[in-house]
């Protein structure tokens, strides 16, 4: 009797295991999925970035896991922020507050700030490397390794976490993202898109004034933030094309109707 109730012990912390192992095998299968998807979304947009800025990708991506929490943090959910990227007072846009942590002689504290909230991650990216081109990060732009480029963009001061370069850059031999820094813009599928501009503003009154003035004739258009020089300025975007002759049509409309334009070609 003794000797079946140890087996029937046995048998239900065996059970127990099993149950342990095929839980765990479901909670790694759905994180890599996760971490596949992020990754695979948000790739081809830091590569493109790259092209333009010379931030490495791999730079981009590891700092938007890190910082966003692979897209689900509160601020990449309500703001589209996946850098934590804060609303000063040149920021013409619409702004998120939260409380956040920062670190003064390696000691935590928290204190509630504002924060910018975007359109899309791709203006997220942008911003982030609009702030990197300030003086402070040209070691940054320099490196063609990532350790390099994540222990510069520490000493630059760009995070106050003493961890935070090794943390970096574990994220980046962890699942491989150095790769990206060496993959062309060809190579992520994103297209090429001609966006008709109407006018640059550091005033939301001035844009919006000129967004009434083109709706008055006919025109429909949508606002975009676009950081430049340490300002924010918002661009008055009217049609947005694949076909470079389909946006110089539209600027012929609005020179017909006394609208002056130009073109930003962008990967999207």
């Amino acid at each position: 009797m003794i000797r079946c109730n140890q087996i029937a012990d046995r048998l239900i912390v065996y059970d127990r295991s099993i149950h342990i192992f095929i839980k765990n095998l479901k909670e790694d299968d759905e994180m890599s999925t996760k971490t596949d998807h992020f990754i695979q979304k948000i790739a081809p947009l830091a590569i493109s970035d790259m092209a333009k800025t010379k931030v490495l990708a791999s730079l981009t991506i590891a700092q938007a896991i890190l910082e966003s929490g692979w897209g689900e943090s509160e601020l990449a959910v309500h703001a589209n922020n996946l850098f934590g990227m804060k609303a000063t007072d040149a920021w013409r846009g619409v702004t998120y507050t939260k409380e956040t942590r920062e670190y003064k002689d390696n000691e935590p504290y928290t204190i509630k700030t504002k924060f910018k909230v975007y359109d899309g991650w791709a203006e997220s990216i942008r911003d982030h490397s609009s702030l990197l081109q300030k003086e402070r990060y040209t070691k940054v732009l320099e490196a063609k390794d990532y350790k390099v480029a994540c222990e510069e963009i520490y000493q630059a001061g760009y995070a106050t976490d003493p961890n935070y370069p090794n943390k970096l850059i574990g994220l980046i031999e962890q699942y491989d993202l150095q790769r990206y820094d060496f993959t062309s813009v060809k190579e992520t599928g994103l297209t090429l898109y001609y966006r008709v501009v109407v006018g640059s503003y550091t005033s939301r009154v001035n844009a919006r004034a000129q967004q009434q003035a083109l709706e008055h004739e006919g025109f429909k258009s949508f606002l975009v933030t676009v950081p430049k020089d340490g300002v924010d300025y918002l661009r008055v975007i009217v049609g947005s094309y694949t076909s470079q002759e389909n946006a110089l049509s539209q600027q012929a409309k609005l020179k017909a109707k006394g609208f002056n334009s130009f073109l930003v070609a962008d990967y999207v």
